[in-house]
């Protein structure tokens, strides 16, 4: 996980990153709504850095426990 967010960090340039940084940014939902789609953004972005990643690294395998 930690090699995963240390991606993100070193890659928020990628279009896909940036995109979702964008939709976040400019999210006018309130309350629990807002909150839903913050989380619904997070994991999507967690998914697209994880196949960058792998795609990368040549990994076939990442297993990410989310809790």
């Amino acid at each position: 996980m930690k090699s995963i967010m240390r991606f993100v960090s070193l890659n928020s340039f990628l279009p896909e990153i940036n995109f979702l940084f964008q939709q976040i940014k400019s999210c006018k939902a309130k309350g629990l709504s807002k909150k839903i789609y913050i989380e619904s953004k997070i994991l999507e972005l967690l998914s697209i850095s994880t196949q960058i990643y792998e795609e990368k690294n040549n990994i076939n395998k990442l297993s990410v426990k989310i809790i």
